[in-house]
């Protein structure tokens, strides 16, 4: 770290009824190799043992906070509320961080001679004893066209190895009226402008296995990014991630395809564009 003071990195943990997984995300937080850290446990309302696994950790880096259940994006907006650090990263609560994560992302910041506002890091994507890595790319630097990089997955933003200054998660909170993919709104919103530096370096392990996959309810279609999307006034890779969406929701809400395609009229050919760009883009790697 050289001798630059080290700011405060805080790393905000959603807790609800997590009480197998908790303690090991936890401990792999306590564990990095970056110090200077405080650890928000937002518990929205958990009905099992988290809380008393949580309390039962001595450390006082660690903040617990109970709030009525209000899903996810309440608890990571709550949670930032409460935040005392510089940086923020959001990890879910049956995650893993490598000890190397923090010091990993923020020494980025020390070398880079940009103001940054994002660093992202690669992760493995861990199913049972499986590991994939998410990106196989070598590319270290900025990122020269947000949109288009994000839509071909040449960086994640996702929780668990993106570090974000605290300042832009204070203008940019979760849309708290969403529950399914309120992280790609959120996403879209701060990729318009902030300044992403991306690593190749695996920071944090994505358990498939222990998460509760999302599964869409079309009682619950309303709280899904994809009902409530916005074409206009986008760029033409925004629109691809959005069409993106759309050609996932022909699986997920097979009933509802005639809603969604009246719904967004024209645009709703970019489920098409989004698909035909992805095959074409696969098909140019494996010929080379």
């Amino acid at each position: 770290m050289g001798n630059e003071v080290s700011p405060l990195i805080s790393i905000i943990i959603p807790l609800y009824n997590k009480g197998k997984n908790i303690e090991s995300t936890i401990a792999s937080a306590l564990s990095q190799n970056y110090k200077k850290i405080e650890i928000i446990i937002v518990d929205d309302g958990s009905t099992d043992n988290s809380a008393d696994i949580v309390k039962a950790i001595n450390d006082s880096r660690i903040r617990y906070f109970y709030k009525i259940n209000g899903g996810v994006s309440s608890a990571r907006n709550y949670g930032v509320q409460k935040a005392n650090g510089e940086w923020v990263l959001f990890l879910d609560a049956d995650d893993i961080l490598l000890p190397n994560c923090l010091s990993t992302l923020y020494d980025v910041v020390l070398s880079c001679n940009q103001y940054l506002d994002v660093v992202a890091g690669n992760y493995y994507r861990v199913i049972g004893e499986k590991r994939k890595l998410y990106n196989n790319g070598k590319y270290q630097g900025i990122v020269p066209d947000n949109f288009k990089w994000y839509f071909f997955n040449k960086f994640s933003m996702r929780t668990g190895c993106v570090l974000i200054r605290k300042e832009i998660m204070d203008k940019y909170p979760f849309n708290e009226s969403l529950s399914r993919y309120e992280d790609l709104e959120l996403i879209l919103r701060i990729l318009k402008s902030a300044v992403v530096y991306t690593i190749p370096d695996v920071v944090f392990e994505y358990r498939c296995d222990n998460n509760a996959l999302s599964k869409a309810i079309v009682e619950n279609r309303f709280k899904d990014f994809t009902f409530s999307m916005d074409f206009q006034n986008r760029t033409f890779w925004e629109r691809c991630k959005l069409g993106e969406l759309l050609f996932l929701a022909s699986y997920a809400y097979p009933q509802n395809v005639f809603e969604l395609k009246k719904k967004y009229g024209l645009f709703y050919v970019y489920r098409y564009v989004s698909d035909i760009i992805k095959k074409f883009y696969k098909l140019y790697f494996l010929l080379r």
